[in-house]
């Protein structure tokens, strides 16, 4: 009798767990939306308890990628970079550049591996007699200029008087007379030195031979040699001026 009542009792509580089961599920949308839910809230609770562990984990990540682009950026091996802007150069001149690369090497300035890069691409001013009115198709050059200038892409420029000043205004010209010594100074006559608010910026092209035979620019214009004051190759630069004025 008991053992009828125990399988009778096992029977309705099974039926009754079953029914409380069916009530307690819920349509398939209902089940969707709260999984949705629990993850918002779990990823809410994550990031309340968390957030100065991540925030301390990107600053970190941050710092090291840093870090590694400033020791590439200065340990990677660049050319020496001279700039023509509304100029261009001769054949020939290319010879006059090896064997300036050939002393760089010997004098140990630099590795095996230097290269002296010459580009002549870059246009400032409308070649019209108005050299005040800059042309809009040469904005990308004087943009593209002013990047490489900031970036120690450029070394020394060649260029016209009125490029230098503008050039000079923004602080971005080295004077020579702190790239040059005093009795290398002397060696310049003073008709060959261009100078911007007394402040000694250039010297004209006529004071090299090299120049002189090799370079194309627009009659009537005054040129420079000109070193960038962000470049951070101060010996090749004064190697480089002295070998332009002394040939």
């Amino acid at each position: 009798m008991d053992e009828i009542k125990n399988n009778k009792t096992y029977v309705e509580y099974k039926a009754q767990k079953e029914l409380e089961e069916e009530r307690s599920v819920a349509p398939v949308e209902q089940v969707e939306l709260s999984k949705g839910e629990r993850f918002i809230k779990s990823l809410a609770h994550f990031w309340l308890y968390n957030k100065w562990k991540v925030l301390i984990g990107l600053i970190i990540v941050i710092a090291v990628v840093s870090s590694v682009y400033m020791f590439i950026k200065n340990n990677t091996k660049k050319s020496f970079s001279v700039v023509l802007v509304n100029s261009q150069v001769m054949d020939g001149f290319d010879e006059d550049i090896e064997q300036f690369d050939e002393i760089v090497k010997e004098k140990g300035l630099y590795d095996s591996n230097f290269k002296t890069e010459v580009r002549d691409s870059y246009r400032h001013f409308l070649k019209t007699d108005d050299l005040n009115i800059v042309d809009e198709n040469v904005s990308g050059s004087m943009q593209r200029l002013s990047y490489e200038f900031m970036e120690d892409l450029v070394d020394v420029l060649i260029v016209n008087t009125k490029c230098a000043d503008d050039y000079n205004g923004s602080n971005g010209l080295m004077p020579i007379d702190e790239l040059l010594s005093e009795e290398e100074l002397a060696k310049i006559p003073e008709e060959y030195r261009y100078y911007n608010n007394d402040k000694l910026i250039g010297i004209r092209i006529e004071a090299s031979q090299i120049l002189q035979e090799h370079l194309i620019y627009r009659e009537g214009d005054e040129y420079l040699i000109v070193v960038s004051s962000f470049s951070s190759r101060k010996e090749i630069n004064h190697e480089f001026v002295m070998y332009l004025i002394e040939h």
